[in-house]
Formats: structure tokens, C-alpha cells, sequence
């Protein structure tokens, strides 16, 4: 009875990702990445369900949604495996004409360094937190093995615009205060963290997101887009220079109205660390 339950959730989710991309005209590479991005996806949910089913619970009320705002990432051209981190981390493919392939850069090379720091002593989660949160003015360096030739390479960093993201698993639950408000049906709020207060209010701690009404979203994200309502929020603790993260925080409610941002940390109160909304600025949104 749960494997029948977990293959009609898996295929109700297949044919909503297979039938709403088959819809997009995209070229032919593209539409192959996409088609393996979603196996991908249905290959971690099987896990999912797997875990969920051993712990107890029903995957009929699961939820989970994240969403990513539009952004400019560096585009090397370039793709690596995070394998054989004492040998460096493979190139797994080079886009023809990319910046990658102008400094020489083959598959089956190996990148060794990373700013001069040797990629064995990186974690691979640092890794990837440092290349995807690199900026267009900023310098990276890297070494590259080349048939056990090592040389030092500083590509020329360029970005490229991805458009925002909403992935979403289950149908969740909308909070009752949005039911009754009548917003309009594209009103949203934005509510950002890891953005420090001036010194002139006194002494911040900074919080990354955790969940957001019961649903996961992504720690890498500064701010979120919502639409307005009652949400509950769960934090972690971290700092402002980007540490790791040390304590999660009891979930608060915020009231979300539309057109706004609301700015999140943390300040101690009477001795204790307590979440606080220490800014609202009105800013327009409008969800697409």
C-alpha cells in the first residue's frame, strides 16, 4: 500500500513536470537539460518518500516549495565534478567559446585551487557557496591541472541574468489571514535577511531562513518573495560575514502586507536573543 502510494505521487509529479515543460520552445541542448533536471528532481523525491514513509509520516500531506529572485551569476562556461577533491575537481565540460575554453581549459583537467587555497582543504559545500556568490568586479583565481602541467589562471568574470525560480511539491496551505484579505491575486511583500542595520541602532545578529509556513527554503537566499498574509518563519543563527550557522531560532508570525520589504535579525532582549523586524520600507511587487 505505500509503494502504491509513493508511485501515484511520483507520477502525478512526472506528468506536471514533463507536460508543462513539453509547452516551452526551448532548443533542442536545452530541452535535453531540462528533461534530466526533472529525473533528477523525481529521483530525490523517491528518496524522500522513502525517508518520510520510514519516519512515520503520509506523503499525501507533504509540501515543500523554494523560490529563487532573479540574479546575475558568473559564467565561466565550465562544469566540475565534486570527485577526487586530493587530486583536484574534475572539468566534466567546456562551453565552446566560453572563458573557460580561452584560458585553455579542457575536460579532464583538474582545478586544484581556488583563490590560491588547494581545493582539498575546501569543503565542497564552500566551494560552491564561493563560486556562486561571486560578483563581476571581483578577482578569482585558479589552478588547473593539464596533463600534469599546473598553471594559474585569473578568468575574466562575466555574468549572465538567470530568471527567477518557483519550485513547489504539494499543494501546502495558504495562511487564513491571506484567504480573507482581498488582495489582488499578483500582490506580494519581499522580507530580507543577512542585511546588517547601521551601527547608530546598536548591535545586530543576523539570521538565514529555514522554513517559511512549514515549507524548506534555501540558506543561501537573502530575500524571499511572498504573497501577503499571516506566514510563520523559522531562522537560524549565523553573522553577518558569513559564518556558519550556530542556532535556530523559535518561529515567529509576521503579518505580510503587499508592496512592502520587511528586514529581519536578531537583538538580545532582557538577555535573550529575540527575532526582530527592524525595518519596512515600501517597494513595489508585483508577481509575474
Amino acid at each position: 500500500m505505500k509503494v502504491m502510494k509513493r508511485t501515484i505521487f511520483l507520477m502525478c509529479l512526472s506528468m506536471f513536470l514533463f507536460n508543462s515543460a513539453s509547452a516551452n520552445n526551448h532548443s533542442q541542448d536545452s530541452k535535453l537539460l531540462l528533461k534530466n533536471l526533472q529525473r533528477k528532481i523525481i529521483h530525490t523525491l523517491l528518496y524522500v518518500s522513502e525517508n518520510e514513509m520510514k519516519a512515520g509520516k503520509d506523503m499525501r500531506n507533504f509540501n515543500y516549495q523554494f523560490s529563487l529572485p532573479v540574479n546575475q551569476h558568473i559564467n565561466l562556461g565550465l562544469v566540475i565534478g565534486a570527485y577526487k577533491p586530493k587530486l583536484g575537481y574534475e572539468v566534466i565540460s567546456v562551453t565552446p567559446s566560453s572563458e573557460a575554453e580561452k584560458q585553455g581549459i579542457k575536460v579532464h583537467d583538474y582545478i586544484t585551487e581556488i583563490n590560491h587555497v588547494p581545493v582539498e582543504k575546501i569543503k565542497s559545500s564552500e566551494i560552491l557557496n564561493v563560486l556562486y556568490k561571486l560578483k563581476v568586479d571581483q578577482n578569482l583565481t585558479l589552478g588547473v591541472k593539464s596533463n600534469k602541467e599546473l598553471k594559474i589562471i585569473s578568468p575574466k568574470l562575466s555574468a549572465v541574468e538567470i530568471p527567477n525560480l518557483y519550485f513547489k511539491v504539494g499543494e501546502g496551505v495558504e495562511s487564513k489571514s491571506t484567504a480573507k484579505q482581498n488582495y489582488p491575486e499578483n500582490s506580494c511583500a519581499k522580507v530580507s535577511v543577512h542585511i546588517k542595520p547601521p551601527s547608530s541602532m546598536g548591535r545586530f545578529g543576523a539570521v538565514v531562513f529555514d522554513k517559511v509556513d512549514n515549507n524548506g527554503v534555501s540558506d543561501d537566499l537573502n530575500t524571499i518573495q511572498l504573497r501577503p498574509g499571516h506566514h510563520q518563519f523559522h531562522f537560524t543563527r549565523t553573522n553577518f560575514y558569513g559564518g556558519p550557522t550556530y542556532g535556530k531560532m523559535a518561529p515567529i508570525e509576521i503579518e505580510i502586507k503587499p508592496n512592502k520589504r520587511y528586514f529581519i535579525a536578531t537583538r538580545v532582549i532582557n538577555g535573550v536573543p529575540k527575532i526582530v523586524n527592524w525595518r519596512i520600507d515600501a517597494e513595489q511587487c508585483i508577481q509575474k
